[in-house]
């Protein structure tokens, strides 16, 4: 990850467009690129790194404060891996990453010492896979459920 005083702007910044380009469907990853860096590019970082909400460039900021804007060359960056993510498909992000990236270090290392790594590793797998549907019928469950059956899907008891 990015580090420094403009590392966690840069990374909210890669997150956030990231997000975008695989999970919204509406947007077009051209316009979900240039609206990340367009972002970045209002952003102003406080000495500690931090982003007050003061900090937009719109807003002129605080009289006497100590901001700083996020250099051209983090927003370039944004910008390519973005970029990237957007050529190359949302399966370049996922193969890079694990399922241990969605919770705290700090969580899975509990979970680890109670249940042990392997445990720990099949339950994090467990949440990033996509739930089945699950459908009640409130009139003719024999019909509603030989229509999924001719579409592969299995009907349960009750």
């Amino acid at each position: 990850p990015p580090r420094g005083k403009f590392g966690g702007a840069v990374q909210a910044a890669l997150r956030m467009g990231a997000a975008e380009l695989m999970f919204s469907d509406g947007t077009p990853p051209h316009a979900a690129v240039k609206e990340t860096v367009d972002v970045l590019k209002s952003v102003r970082v406080d000495g500690s790194g931090k982003v007050p909400p003061y900090s937009r460039k719109k807003s002129g900021g605080r009289k006497g404060s100590r901001t700083a804007a996020v250099p051209e060359a983090m927003i370039k960056f944004v910008n390519f891996v973005l970029r990237e993510i957007s050529r190359r498909g949302p399966d370049v992000l996922l193969a890079a990453t694990s399922p241990r990236d969605n919770v705290s270090p700090a969580l899975a290392a509990s979970w680890d010492a109670a249940y042990g790594p392997a445990a720990t590793d099949a339950l994090l797998a467990q949440f990033v896979r996509e739930p089945p549907l699950d459908l009640s019928a409130a009139s003719d469950p024999a019909g509603l459920a030989a229509s999924l059956a001719d579409r592969g899907a299995a009907a349960l008891p009750g």
